[in-house]
């Protein structure tokens, strides 16, 4: 996937001039920490289920390679948030869940 077509596939997550999105990258390390320290101490700030799957969350943790995307599709109070091992595994449950919730 090129650029432009990232950025049109992300730009279907939002739905109004109050909607935002964010992308991170071991959000965990500024703390001096990898992710399977961040992990154990509860520092990551994931719940199990903002996984893409368990076996992504085992893959992102032992590679340390912790992806984000949170978004707030309609105002700054509801969010949506997905984890993975990978920016592609992210994006494309991003673009699943929204699938899903305009369904």
């Amino acid at each position: 996937m090129d650029v432009p077509e990232l950025e049109a596939s992300l730009r279907k997550l939002l739905k109004g001039e109050f909607s935002s999105l964010s992308i991170s990258f071991n959000g965990h390390a500024p703390n001096y920490h990898d992710a399977a320290q961040a992990s154990k101490d509860g520092i990551l700030g994931l719940d199990d289920d903002d996984w893409v799957s368990p076996e992504e969350k085992d893959r992102a943790i032992a590679g340390n390679c912790v992806w984000e995307i949170q978004w707030y599709p309609n105002t700054p109070i509801g969010f949506y948030r997905v984890a993975a091992s990978s920016l592609a595994a992210c994006v494309a449950a991003a673009l699943e869940a929204a699938e899903e919730e305009s369904a």
